[in-house]
C-alpha cells in the first residue's frame, strides 16, 4: 500500500494522446462556425479570387495530410515497440506535436479556404486554445518518460509551429 501511496496515479499516455478530448472539445466551435457559415455564408466571403483561395486550401491540405501521415506512420512504429523511445528525427525534429500542428495549421485552415469563409479560421484558432489547455497532460507524461531528454527536446523543438532548424541534441 505503502508504495501505492508513493506512485501517484498517473495514466500512460495511450496512441489517441490527448487528441481524441481536443476532438470533443471542438466539436461545440465546429457547430457554432459551421451553422454561421451555411446561415450567414456571403457575410463571410474571403475577399479573394475563389479560385485563388481553393489552390491555397489545396495545396495547405495536401502539406498538412503528408505531415500527418508521416507523424502517423512513425507513432504506430513507436508503439508496436517493447520500449517507447523519444523521436526527435524527422518531422518530430521540426514540431513536438506535428499530428496537432498539421490540423490546426494546415488541414482546418485550407478547409476554410476551400469553402471560402473566413469565419471557418476561428474553428483552427479554437483548435489551437484547446491544444494550449490539454497538451500539459502529454507533455508531462513525456517529461515523466523521458526526463531531461524531453525537456532539452521541449526547450528547442516548438509545439505546433514548425522550425525549419532540424533539432540536434547537443
Amino acid at each position: 500500500m505503502n508504495n501505492e501511496s508513493n506512485n501517484k496515479s498517473k495514466t500512460k499516455m495511450t496512441l489517441a494522446g490527448v487528441g481524441v478530448r481536443m476532438v470533443i472539445y471542438l466539436i461545440p466551435f465546429i457547430g457554432f462556425f459551421g451553422f454561421l457559415y451555411v446561415f450567414l455564408y456571403p457575410a463571410f466571403q474571403i475577399p479573394i479570387n475563389p479560385i485563388l483561395t481553393i489552390i491555397l486550401g489545396t495545396i495547405l491540405i495536401v502539406i498538412g495530410f503528408m505531415i500527418y501521415i508521416k507523424s502517423m506512420r512513425i507513432i504506430i512504429k513507436l508503439f508496436k515497440q517493447p520500449v517507447i523511445e523519444l523521436i526527435t528525427k524527422g518531422v518530430f525534429g521540426h514540431i513536438r506535436h506535428p499530428l496537432y500542428s498539421s490540423w490546426i495549421l494546415f488541414i482546418t485552415p485550407g478547409v476554410a479556404c476551400i469553402l471560402n469563409s473566413w469565419i471557418l479560421f476561428f474553428i483552427a484558432v479554437a483548435y489551437y486554445i484547446i491544444f494550449k489547455i490539454l497538451i500539459k497532460e502529454e507533455e508531462d507524461n513525456c517529461i515523466e518518460e523521458f526526463g531531461d531528454d524531453y525537456i532539452h527536446y521541449k526547450e528547442h523543438v516548438n509545439a505546433i509551429f514548425p522550425k525549419l532548424r532540424k533539432y540536434r541534441r547537443s
